[in-house]
């Protein structure tokens, strides 16, 4: 049953180049993050919460450095390239790894769509015609399309290629906010701008915790995990992933926090007569810096406008197409995709896959704001995910968990607990979209049993071994029409909060004794198998056979 269950038939990932070294992954990481985020994530996050966006920026930092040193080192024990998707199979089976394979791709693939329209919302203050009404219009979403076929072809060519360019991106990502902070702070401090105009929380505190899913907080800090999806090609993941991983994620939190005092203490009075939700601009730092007579900054800002937003889609384009690799190789999606191209190491068909159906979110949803406000809560969601991945491996492989960080045993749950809070509080106006597209994966692991034949003993593993993921996805869908998040406000609060709190608590042990019992009922060594260096794909991109001497 074991190897039924999680026998891998794919393209080798010995056809993988390792060429990443830590200066590549933290770059990465850190592109990963720093992208359009911060470029107009400040102002949506004021409008929503006043001066208290900066509680927002902290507390989703917070978080989200708990969620990565669980999964920091669970990545320095298990690195494998798509390691988001593969992680689940091992541990709860092909439902819940279809379950968070379809949920962190669609979260995914609308990062290059919306990286791109942040371009051409800020190339509008010099080009007529390609925004309005705070939308692309047909011809800014054919640019936008174009920049998405550009971030592709980089990606095309290899692996050392993408660390080489984002690497001399990344180091202007950090200069560039880094300059504008410090300019601002320095030149157009109103102190009075955090208390006046309604108080340092005039939207109330459950403002700044719902900001952190719908101002795009949680859209800037899901990039960190760029490392773990790019480990398959990394020259040393066990030592340098987790590090990577760490060190872009303290570096852009730091940046986060320190533009929105920076954001907040600049706006003159005149642009808050309506209140902080009242702030209009198009290009948020680039026109403040007009205002405030700082014309040349603004020039240096409109063109990071390009920069800052085309790194981390280069990053994310590279990471999405090892997700959907590892999709395939799940069975997920069809196994044709999982195939890697041998001369440049890339899974060539995945880029194109998720090239058509970032244009289909780009189409259907032409706006940054509205992308990240559908979709930017099912990444967080997959991260929670890997509390649970990483708890179970640790109780049921205890020689191989735990070298990297020793106080995962504590981070876990906490971690798990306070993603089902900050999902909680994205709004039921917007969880009662995200996570019901979830229920296409329960669909597609139903067909697959069918089309790939699974008898009923597989299908009765996986079920019991994923159906608390199905649960807890419902139980919060459910508190979140019943809460005073968005929802009918029947349950109060901070009432609401607790009983998410306990659902989350409850869905974590569910979760980690389901793993624990499969992995011990299902004890093969997947992450050494030796099909990993001999499988074949029919109709792979090259007949070339693997080498089997290469090291792994």
């Amino acid at each position: 049953m074991a190897q039924d269950v999680l026998q891998p038939t794919y393209a080798p990932d010995h056809l993988l180049k390792r060429h990443l070294g830590f200066w590549h992954l933290t770059a990465a990481g850190f592109s990963g993050v720093i992208g359009s985020g911060w470029l107009v994530g400040a102002l949506y996050a004021a409008q929503v919460a006043g001066p208290a966006a900066v509680l927002t920026w902290g507390i989703g930092g917070i978080a989200f450095l708990v969620i990565a040193l669980v999964m920091a080192d669970l990545g320095s024990t298990h690195p494998e390239s798509g390691a988001l998707v593969r992680w689940p199979l091992h541990t709860n089976g092909r439902l819940a790894a279809t379950i968070v394979g379809w949920g962190i791709w669609i979260a995914y693939c609308t990062n290059p769509p919306s990286e791109s329209a942040v371009v051409v919302q800020y190339a509008s203050q010099h080009i007529s015609g390609i925004y309005r009404n705070n939308r692309l219009t047909w011809a800014g979403m054919l640019i936008a399309l174009a920049l998405m076929v550009v971030f592709m072809m980089i990606n095309w060519y290899g692996i050392l290629l993408l660390g080489r360019v984002n690497g001399a991106l990344s180091l202007i990502k950090w200069l560039v906010p880094t300059l504008t902070m410090v300019v601002l702070l320095a030149t157009s401090w109103h102190g009075g701008n955090f208390t006046d105009h309604g108080g340092f929380a005039p939207y109330g505190y459950s403002a700044a915790l719902s900001a952190i899913s719908t101002a795009g907080v949680i859209y800037a800090y899901t990039g960190f995990q760029a490392p773990l999806d790019l480990s398959g090609e990394a020259r040393d993941a066990h030592r340098d992933v987790p590090r990577a991983i760490i060190v872009g994620l303290l570096i852009a939190m730091a940046l986060y926090i320190g533009l929105q005092i920076a954001f907040i203490a600049a706006v003159p009075g005149s642009h808050l007569a309506h209140g902080w939700g009242g702030i209009d601009f198009t290009s948020p730092f680039a026109q403040l810096a007009v205002v405030l007579n700082l014309g040349w900054l603004s020039w240096v800002l409109y063109g990071d406008a390009i920069v800052s937003p085309s790194g981390s889609a280069l990053v994310f384009t590279a990471a999405i197409s090892r997700e959907a690799r590892a999709m395939g190789k799940n069975e997920s999606i069809p196994r044709w995709f999982a195939a890697i191209h041998p001369g440049s190491g890339v899974p060539r068909r995945a880029l194109l896959l998720n090239f058509v159906l970032g244009a289909a979110f780009l189409l259907l949803l032409p706006s940054w704001h509205d992308i990240i406000k559908a979709t930017s809560e099912l990444g967080l969601f997959v991260y929670s995910i890997t509390m649970v991945c990483q708890a179970a491996l640790r109780i049921a492989e205890p020689s191989r968990s735990a070298v990297w960080f020793r106080g995962t045993s504590v981070l876990a749950p906490i971690g798990f607990v306070l993603a089902t809070l900050i999902l909680y509080w994205a709004k039921w106006t917007n969880l009662r979209i995200a996570l019901p597209l979830l229920a296409v994966a329960v669909a597609v692991y139903l067909w697959n049993t069918r089309s790939n034949r699974h008898t009923p003993g597989q299908v009765r593993v996986d079920v019991r071994a994923g159906a608390w993921l199905v649960v807890y996805v419902c139980a919060v869908l459910l508190m979140s029409w019943l809460g005073s998040f968005g929802g009918r406000d029947w349950i109060a609060q901070p009432w609401d909060s607790v009983v998410v709190g306990v659902i989350g608590a409850g869905g974590y042990m569910w979760g980690v004794a389901e793993a624990v019992r499969f992995l011990r009922s299902h004890p093969a060594d997947y992450w050494q198998q030796p099909s990993d260096l001999d499988a074949t794909e029919p109709g792979a991109d090259s007949g070339i056979a693997p080498d089997p001497t290469e090291p792994v």
